[in-house]
């Protein structure tokens, strides 16, 4: 058997006999060398033109915070400027639909009841976020103490452009817990008290969770969707399996083909060096500006440009592959 040996602890298969060598990458605990903190990976997000706003948002409303929608002022105001497309990660806290909708700011209006109130009109889905630390300055509200004062970050779009794939393709929105990815226009949403920042419209969205599969193997699954709001700028989204189970384990992917769930985009994916951390899918297309209305700041959609697909990644136990543990002295 010819044995080599990763810095890293990766294992990989033997030359000869289909062996894997297992190494555990941190032996601190055991007295037998350092441990180094992993890391979390992500794409390499352009955060600098948030980063650089270090204001209150509210500034960015033409009146008080709670004020009404006057004819003239902008509701929904970029906190920057309108072609930036924001990306957010986090965990999704609360996801919903939403209530008392202005009509004439919305391309598809639903009227429902619930069992306290009668012909309320909703258009958005709701959703708030808990963020990751790197992209807390989204938040963009006073900061106080030790934390911002708006807590989660607010997501939006119309119901009505997942409804179909809803109830035709099984899509399932978010629920609370999901790992959510989310991109869209950075707004300020004035006519709220107090004034906070959201992502409105969504224009990308990918959220994934853990599930047990027949054989009790845990997989993430995860739904994919752009929309026609997309301005083609490339971004990148990583999907993440469930712990390794084995040296002897290797990722596997499902996902739908391009030419049945892309329209007007395109869609190309990639792993890390080794293959055991992530899969990382980037969309692109040719550059469109979004519709901003200069009356109210409501955004137009388009069609002509979507994807949705379900993807899962997972690990595969390849049992040609037998684990042999190789004494530390012979690392």
């Amino acid at each position: 058997m010819i044995r080599v040996k990763h810095r890293d602890g990766r294992a990989v298969p033997t030359r000869k006999d289909h062996s894997v060598l297992e190494r555990a990458p941190c032996e601190g605990s055991r007295g037998r060398g350092p441990c180094e903190t992993l890391q979390l990976q992500m794409p390499p997000y352009d955060l600098s033109a948030v980063n650089a706003f270090s204001g209150d948002a509210s500034t960015r409303c033409a009146h008080l915070p709670g004020s009404p929608v006057w004819v003239g002022e902008i509701a929904w105001r970029a906190v920057v400027r309108d072609d930036l497309l924001v990306p957010s990660i986090g965990f999704v806290k609360e996801s919903r639909m939403a209530e008392d909708d202005l009509a004439t700011m919305h391309q598809c209006n639903i009227e429902r009841s619930t069992p306290t109130r009668c012909c309320i009109n909703s258009s958005d889905w709701n959703m708030d976020v808990a963020l990751f630390r790197h992209f807390l300055r989204t938040l963009a509200s006073k900061f106080e103490g030790q934390r911002f004062s708006q807590p989660y970050l607010h997501l939006e779009f119309e119901y009505c452009l997942v409804h179909y794939y809803r109830v035709a393709q099984q899509y399932e929105l978010p629920e609370a817990g999901d790992l959510v990815f989310a991109a869209g226009r950075w707004i300020a949403d004035c006519p709220h008290a107090p004034v906070g920042t959201e992502l409105h419209p969504v224009i990308a969205m990918a959220h994934q969770r853990l599930e047990q599969r027949t054989n009790s193997e845990p997989i993430t699954v995860a739904h994919l969707w752009v929309n026609g709001f997309f301005t083609g700028e490339p971004f990148s989204i990583d999907l993440y399996p469930p712990p390794r189970p084995s040296p002897n384990a290797f990722l596997i992917l499902t996902k739908p083909r391009d030419a049945d769930v892309t329209v007007g985009m395109s869609v190309a994916y990639d792993t890390d060096p080794d293959a055991l951390s992530h899969v990382r899918v980037t969309f692109s297309g040719a550059p469109r500006t979004l519709d901003v209305r200069s009356t109210d700041g409501f955004v137009e959609h388009h069609p002509g440009r979507v994807y949705r697909g379900k993807w899962t990644v997972g690990w595969y136990i390849e049992p040609v592959f037998r684990v042999v543990a190789v004494p530390p002295s012979e690392w």
